[in-house]
Order: structure tokens, then sequence, then C-alpha cells
């Protein structure tokens, strides 16, 4: 059975720019999966990479969003957790769609992760005498592109100019007569 990508590039330019990688079927909780990737969703991939890094440290915990019931708050944030597992196949996953950036012929240090989703896969059932109990199981996509430096400095320079608004120049106020 073959899984395509939920994601799909529109021109071929942006097929040649991008490169992708799928995880399928991995035994991780779809739950802390989706709020995983949430919170990995449009940084560089080097900062990703590093930001998985140390929530396997337990150094950087991850902001829980959607599913926060019974959710404990961490220190300088909201409620959020360490979700070890996900982040371990998750980082699996970065270090191989960076590699088939590489093979591309992508910039590396260039690369942003413009795409990357969990999806719930077929949950069979665990073996035993207990048949009501089902396996956790997610699909992961994640789609990263290059984004050139010209991009960059566009896009930073309008917002700066849209942001910060200049003062207009006023002329001195008259004093007053005596």
């Amino acid at each position: 059975m073959a899984l395509g990508y939920a994601f799909q590039p529109q021109t071929t330019e942006q097929l040649s720019k991008c490169a992708r990688a799928k995880g399928v079927a991995l035994p991780i909780s779809l739950k802390h999966s989706v709020e995983v990737c949430r919170y990995l969703r449009h940084k560089s991939l080097a900062r990703a990479i590093k930001i998985l890094e140390d929530v396997i440290k337990l150094k950087v915990p991850v902001p829980y969003v959607r599913f926060t019931g019974d959710l404990a708050h961490k220190p300088s944030m909201g409620p959020g957790r360490y979700p070890v597992k996900p982040s371990k196949f998750i980082l699996e996953l970065l270090k191989s769609v960076e590699a088939n950036a590489r093979f591309k012929g992508l910039s590396v240090p260039n690369l942003e992760i413009i795409h990357i989703h969990a999806h719930q896969a077929s949950q069979p059932a665990h073996y035993g005498r207990q048949p009501g109990r089902l396996m956790k199981r997610a699909h992961i996509e994640v789609v990263v592109a290059e984004k050139s430096v010209t991009e960059k400095s566009t896009s930073s320079s309008s917002k700066t100019s849209k942001g910060s608004s200049v003062p207009h120049q006023h002329s001195k106020p008259k004093e007053a007569k005596k």
C-alpha cells in the first residue's frame, strides 16, 4: 500500500527546492506528535534539531496548546510536557530529510520546515487476552524548503518598514513672546 504525501508542491520549481521524508506507522502517541509538530512548524531545520535534542535531555519543554487537560505548567510558559519518545522519532525524521536535502543539492543551513504534520495511523490490537487495548500509531511527514538569503532580507525589511513607524518631523514649537 503506497501512502502519498498530504503536502503537494504547486510547481516543479517548488518541488526542486524542497525535500521530504515520511515516517509510517511510528509507535508513538498521536496527541504528543501533534503538539511536537505544531511547535516545530516554520522553524529552521537546525533550530528544530537543537530543540528536539534539548527535549530529549529534559531541558526544554514543549508547550501544549490543544491537549491541555490536567497538564501542569512549566517555568516561563504555560502547560507543557517533555515528550521524549515522539521527539526521538521526529528527530530521526528530521535527520533523514536533511540527508534527502543534501542529496538534492540544497543548501542545508538555509532549510526551513514548511510542512510537518502528524496523522492517525492504523491501530492494531495488542497481542494477548485484552482484546480492547489498541496500540498507538502515527504517520508523520516533514517537508523542508530552501529559503534564499534574498527572501529573508526582503521579508525582514518589509516587516521593519511596516512595524516601525518613524515619527513625523515637527518644527520646533514657537516660543511664547514675553
